[in-house]
């Protein structure tokens, strides 16, 4: 795991208020915090792609059904978020 500045400038304030109260590995925070932050953030960029939702519908729906386990969809969010 890679120090938060390894993916972004913590001199951005929020960047640096997020490092401070969490540690440069977010080792403080919470599984549940880490989600919640995860799905805003997404959310933010959920209207520079309005296409996407369209193309992939189909397999969110599959997941919805399909992938039960916390652990799983866990697993499923890090390979995403590795992949960007």
């Amino acid at each position: 795991m890679k120090p938060i500045g390894y993916y972004v400038d913590t001199k951005i304030p929020v960047v640096g208020e997020i490092e401070q109260r969490y540690g440069s590995m977010l080792q403080k925070i919470s599984q549940g915090e880490k989600i919640y932050l995860a799905f805003h953030l997404c959310g933010n960029l959920e209207d520079s792609h309005p296409d996407a939702r369209y193309r992939i519908e189909n397999i969110c729906e599959q997941i919805d059904e399909h992938l039960s386990e916390e652990s799983d969809v866990i697993g499923l969010l890090k390979a995403l978020v590795n992949s960007l």
